[in-house]
């Protein structure tokens, strides 16, 4: 695509207007999603964070009518990224970005164990744990156990 070696972002976003005019003309959603879905990345990664949510708000709307499964989580993962300055969608939503076990890492350090006794309770080396923190901490945009906590606190459904 055109838009993605743009220098300028005026030049990128007719690039992308241009794609989506051509999708629709095609007549194929997905490639009109796949569109949205690129415009969300492009912006994101030039720090363009409003313009990133809108664009992946609607590629993930146009993947989940076609069914497309994986392509929605992609874009649920842009909208859903913790940016310093913008308000976080859903507080539940970010431990969705953790792996299995850093979930499990995770459910066993709120409880107030060490990284020892974590590592002793999920059958791990102390240094994997210390790695699943690290990866942790990158992922949820934290820098102590205290966040963490709090952050896994608010992803508890009510009841």
């Amino acid at each position: 695509m055109r838009s993605l070696l743009s220098a300028s972002a005026s030049v990128a976003e007719q690039h992308f207007d241009e794609a989506h005019l051509l999708a629709a003309r095609c007549g194929v959603p997905f490639i009109s999603a796949r569109v949205s879905l690129t415009r969300a990345c492009w912006h994101a990664r030039h720090g363009n964070n409003a313009e990133s949510v809108v664009a992946a708000s609607e590629a993930r709307a146009h993947f989940e009518r076609l069914g497309a499964t994986l392509f929605a989580r992609r874009a649920a993962k842009l909208i859903l990224t913790p940016v310093p300055g913008r308000p976080e969608a859903a507080p539940f939503s970010r431990l969705h970005v953790l792996s299995p076990a850093e979930l499990r890492v995770t459910e066993v350090l709120v409880r107030g164990h060490t990284t020892r006794m974590a590592a002793e309770e999920l059958f791990l080396s102390p240094k994997t744990v210390d790695f699943h923190v690290q990866q942790i901490y990158r992922k949820l945009s934290i820098r102590s156990r205290a966040e963490l906590a709090s952050v896994f606190e608010r992803s508890q459904p009510r009841t």
